[in-house]
């Protein structure tokens, strides 16, 4: 797989040309990027994964 390797305000360029593209283009390439991006941010240990799982659901007394 290609990677590519952008600073911040880079990939905030991109993200506004996307933004401007229509719809039908646009969106299957922000979802696209979206799915590779998400396993890098998972937590990463199974702690980690308990507590995010927790704060998600919504019940504030086992997320404290």
């Amino acid at each position: 797989m290609s990677t590519v390797d952008l600073t911040d305000q880079e990939w905030g360029q991109v993200m506004n040309i996307l933004a401007d593209a229509p719809w039908k283009i646009s969106n299957p390439l922000l979802m696209k990027i979206g799915n590779q991006l998400r396993p890098q941010a998972a937590p990463a240990n199974p702690a980690d994964l308990e507590l995010a799982r927790r704060y998600n659901s919504g019940d504030k007394e086992t997320a404290q």
